[in-house]
């Protein structure tokens, strides 16, 4: 056994391990204890945390330590620990098949089970402390049963029903061991039990009785001897006998209960090998009233059903067949409504039923007025898909942008992502904080590769075809257009036109609308921006100086700074380039007359409208490269 020193100990987590691909499989028990570690509590204190028995945590820390993902500064604690697993991998060995059948000959009210203790059989059976009395119920019979297993309590419990009836059923060490009636109940007589399975004879049950009698041993010995059943079915059958005679509570459905605690049981009680799970689970599953269970079910439906924290046994305990296996599986998965647990269920609508309210009175599950999903549990596995999916994404999806974004948005986007970790590694520890503070490197490292301008550009063209660049940039480009000469949102359209200069550079006509943008914002409140988006228009106007867009923009920065001259010169470049070109008609008119003209809104329209030569030059690239041809080269900015 663990010494008490072993529970001071303070585990770490192991920050070198990838928590996101763990070396071994971990259940959600396994999972639940790692979170919980935070290199501040003892085991003791993880242990009343997480409210897990001591020795199934035992097996979660053996194998959390056995994969090296939690660690300890005493080195000794490991080789303690693993060497107090193997220790009792050996104990948990099963005995030889049938070896238990020589020790529990059957308890017989004819043989001298029966007969008072003298001597030392009555100092064993002294009291070991106060009798308890009670009542008893059908529904409480079982948590009672499991309350003298668990405390692994000794002592001799009877149950009084109707008519001077009682059962007097025998623990010693929290194991029920045999079962008696009062008054004798002729058929459950061991002989009569194994008769109605089809196994014995009348004539044998008969000899094996008179046997028994006359020798003063139990009828399963003579029976063995008489060859008339083989020692391993005797003790199947003898568990089936003890089944047998707790029938009949549910006829009684209640009464009292005396329970007299004792320091051993009399050494002629005979000791059956009760499988204690098993008969529990098939008092009910076989002998429960199903019009009791529909009642006692319908007070619940509204409820959730879901596994207790700490189960009374092992599913394995049961050796549930494969369709109740699975069934157990479906409500362990997570808390949920029973009403949906009756419709999802695998089982027929009567052994659902059934199932339920064994596993109910078993303790293995329970019903919840809300669902008890651990939330931390939550987090980490959505924390652990977020991780896997970033993993996989561009540095554009790590930092959470959009991947036209600028300097300015991705240093935004960078401080509120960063401050809502730094918040989230504040408030968890453990398993969580780990993956949290992963997530943070990952975001740091997207930050670093995305801030400055030139690494964003050339990453792009690493991950995307040049020309689904230039097509996504002329989109933002059309609408900054829109903002910019119809709704005259200014704001939006230098949202859109940044993004736009942004993703594609090339084109002089984008930062010639950017500029004019700029300079109708600036023009009036800020000689700097005023300036800077002058020298954007005149660069645009360089790149493509048979562009009508960037003598356009050139016209209406003069317009808009009253220099007439100026203004026309431009505006007439656009016609003679354009000659069709409304827009920059009615702009001539409205400069010359100082009128608004009324066909305005339509000719802006037409102008946006406007099919492009880059638009054109991208239909043909676009249509040769379905074609499997080399596409025409693209047009030089000063031939635009």
């Amino acid at each position: 056994m663990l010494s008490a020193s072993f529970w001071e100990h303070v585990p770490t987590l192991n920050t070198r391990v990838d928590f996101t691909n763990l070396p071994v499989a971990l259940n959600e028990r396994d999972v639940f204890v790692l979170s919980r570690v935070n290199g501040l509590i003892s085991l003791k204190e993880l242990m009343s945390a997480c409210r897990i028995e001591r020795l199934e945590l035992e097996r979660i820390l053996t194998k959390l330590v056995q994969s090296d993902l939690i660690l300890f500064a005493d080195a000794s604690i490991k080789r303690q620990l693993i060497h107090e697993a193997g220790e009792r991998e050996q104990d948990d060995e099963p005995t030889a098949e049938g070896s238990e059948v020589a020790d529990t000959p059957d308890e017989d009210p004819t043989g001298p089970a029966t007969k008072k203790a003298t001597g030392r059989e009555a100092e064993v059976t002294a009291a070991a402390g106060a009798e308890e009395r009670g009542e008893w119920t059908l529904a409480g019979f079982f948590p009672l049963m499991l309350d003298f297993y668990t405390r692994k309590r000794t002592g001799v419990l009877r149950l009084h029903g109707p008519e001077q009836q009682h059962k007097t059923l025998f623990f010693e060490d929290g194991d029920l061991v045999n079962v008696s009636s009062s008054p004798f109940i002729p058929g459950e007589c061991l002989g009569r039990v194994i008769q109605r399975a089809g196994l014995l004879e009348q004539h044998d049950v008969v000899e094996s009785l008179r046997r028994a009698k006359h020798s003063g041993r139990l009828q399963g010995v003579e029976l063995v001897e008489m060859g008339a059943i083989r020692d391993k079915r005797l003790g199947e059958m003898l568990r089936i006998q003890v089944e047998v005679k707790l029938t009949d509570l549910f006829a009684w459905s209640e009464g009292t209960y005396v329970f007299r605690p004792t320091t051993g049981l009399p050494g002629k009680v005979a000791r059956i090998h009760i499988d204690f799970p098993r008969l529990m689970f098939n008092l009910i599953w076989k002998r429960y009233p199903i019009e009791w269970i529909d009642e006692e079910l319908r007070e619940r439906m509204d409820l959730f059903l879901g596994v207790v924290e700490r189960p009374n046994f092992r599913v394995g305990d049961f050796e549930f067949g494969e369709g109740l296996e699975k069934f157990y599986t479906i409500v362990a998965e997570r808390d949920a409504p029973l009403k949906r647990v009756m419709i999802v269920t695998n089982l027929k609508p009567e052994q659902t039923k059934r199932m339920v309210w064994s596993l109910y009175l078993l303790g293995l599950v329970g019903f919840f007025k809300e669902s008890r999903e651990d939330r931390v549990m939550i987090r980490i596995q959505q924390l652990t898909e977020d991780l896997k999916i970033i993993e996989q994404g561009t540095m554009f999806e790590v930092l959470s942008v959009h991947w036209t974004a600028n300097d300015a948005k991705v240093r935004e986007v960078h401080e509120r992502r960063i401050a809502e970790v730094d918040a989230a590694i504040r408030n968890s520890q453990g398993l969580e904080e780990q993956l949290h503070r992963q997530f943070r490197g990952h975001i740091a490292k997207a930050y670093d590769f995305l801030k400055e301008q030139a690494s964003r550009r050339a990453y792009r063209y690493k991950i995307f075809d040049p020309d689904f660049i230039e097509f996504g940039a002329d989109i933002l480009r059309q609408k900054g257009e829109s903002y910019l000469f119809t709704k005259e949102d200014l704001p939006q359209a230098i949202i859109e036109l940044e993004s736009a200069l942004e993703v594609y550079e090339k084109d002089g006509e984008y930062w010639a609308e950017l500029g004019l943008a700029y300079f109708i914002r600036d023009h009036l409140r800020d000689v700097r921006g005023a300036e800077r988006a002058r020298q954007m228009i005149r660069r645009g106007l360089a790149m493509s100086p048979n562009s009508p867009i960037t003598n356009l923009c050139l016209g209406l920065m003069y317009k808009h700074e009253r220099k007439t001259k100026q203004a026309i010169e431009a505006l007439q470049r656009v016609l003679q380039l354009e000659e069709k070109n409304r827009f920059a008609k009615i702009l001539l008119h409205e400069i010359r007359t100082g009128e608004k003209h009324g066909e305005r809104d339509k000719a802006v329209k037409e102008f946006l409208e406007r099919e492009r030569a880059a638009d054109k030059e991208f239909d043909e690239r676009m249509a040769a490269k379905r074609k499997g041809e080399t596409p025409p080269p693209k047009a030089n900015a000063s031939e635009k």
